[in-house]
């Protein structure tokens, strides 16, 4: 036994801590479309509801947070008596369960920090040694193009974008980044258009390619 683990638990400050969107389903979730309705509603015994909680946004996680850091925090599942806020029916302090709520944690994955620290410093290309001047050339102009592909998207440049997706998922169907901008294409086109199942289908195609090389 050489390894002694210690867990530390910091209460955040109330300007720092985080409020997370509800969506009814993962469809609604995946492009931000309608949120979880916040009015009363009544349920027979036995009857269900999905929820579907969305993980906190990068630019508002904390800064000093570190691949393992678990963020804790509370669902409150019933009325809230006359006067009382939400605030007051969670505890101030520790892992202690709310009245009526339950538990909500989000792990800071090495994933998560390595989107993060990308986002800071641009293209992730890296000169690969075991690999060709060509393959790498290649490869380059692969990630160069997913991500011009993808800062179209947000501008809503959607025709173009479809366009260069297509024709560069015909050449290089099982490339990550070009399917992880297919996602992103779909998901904002369904904000309009309510197409949930191409977006379905695109979160699919992505997972079994990352699983395959897993």
């Amino acid at each position: 036994m050489k390894t002694f683990h210690l867990l530390l638990e910091k209460h955040l400050s109330k300007d720092k801590q985080l409020s997370l969107s509800i969506f009814p389903s993962l469809p609604e979730a995946l492009v931000n479309g309608t949120k979880f309705s916040s009015k009363c509603k009544s349920y027979f015994k036995g009857q269900s509801d999905i929820v579907v909680v969305s993980p906190p946004a990068d630019s508002k996680l904390p800064k000093e947070l570190e691949p393992g850091d678990i963020l804790s925090g509370y669902l409150i599942l019933r009325n809230l008596d006359e006067g009382e806020t939400s605030d007051a029916s969670v505890p101030k302090k520790g892992l202690v369960k709310p009245v009526g709520g339950i538990f909500i944690d989000y792990i800071f994955s090495t994933s998560a920090a390595a989107l993060k620290q990308k986002s800071k410093k641009g293209s992730n290309f890296v000169f690969d040694e075991n690999k060709s001047l060509q393959e790498n050339y290649i490869q380059s102009v692969q990630l160069h193009s997913a991500e011009y592909i993808s800062s179209l998207i947000p501008k809503k440049k959607l025709d173009y974008a479809k366009i260069l997706l297509e024709e560069n998922l015909k050449i290089y169907p099982d490339f990550l980044p070009f399917l992880k901008a297919n996602l992103t294409y779909y998901c904002k086109e369904a904000e309009t258009t309510k197409n949930y199942g191409a977006v379905i289908k695109a979160a699919d195609l992505l997972l079994s390619k990352m699983m395959k090389m897993n």
